[in-house]
């Protein structure tokens, strides 16, 4: 079983109000150029889900469009936006885990940094820092 893999909790999956519909929340721009519901769905285990995925398809890259509205009247958001209305139960986990609580609720993002087994080391010195943060392995990764 994989420890790091993003779950929501029980009751989380009963109170899922996505902040992207009902919040003034932006979308987000990644570093690689693509653009996604929010920040929250820019990490590696959402990558994992093929609705997450999709907004990853090279055929979505900035680079390929006149202007982010292009990419955000395309399909892929479209369709998006109607199952988070229409069929909320089918948002990825990751949606459920940060979008499952109140909608004033301040939830914050733990980063989790891939990094080298000797740089964990390192970083264990500095113990404000990874408290605040989780650092694995590539081969902690699971596919």
């Amino acid at each position: 079983m994989n420890k790091f893999k993003d779950k929501p909790k029980p009751d989380r999956e009963e109170s899922f109000k996505p902040k992207c519909l009902l919040t003034d929340r932006q979308v987000a721009f990644t570093a690689t150029g693509y653009i996604v519901p929010c920040c929250w769905v820019d990490n590696l285990w959402a990558w994992k889900n093929p609705k997450i995925k999709e907004f990853y398809n090279p055929k979505w890259h900035i680079d390929k469009h006149d202007s982010v509205t292009d990419i955000m009247q395309g399909k892929n958001f479209n369709d998006w936006w109607e199952m988070l209305k229409k069929k909320p139960k089918e948002a990825p986990d990751i949606c459920k885990k940060y979008c499952g609580s109140s909608i004033e609720d301040k939830v914050t993002k733990d980063d989790t940094y891939v990094v080298t087994p000797t740089i964990i080391k390192r970083l264990k010195k500095n113990t404000d820092f990874t408290k605040k943060h989780k650092f694995i392995t590539k081969g902690e990764i699971k596919k």
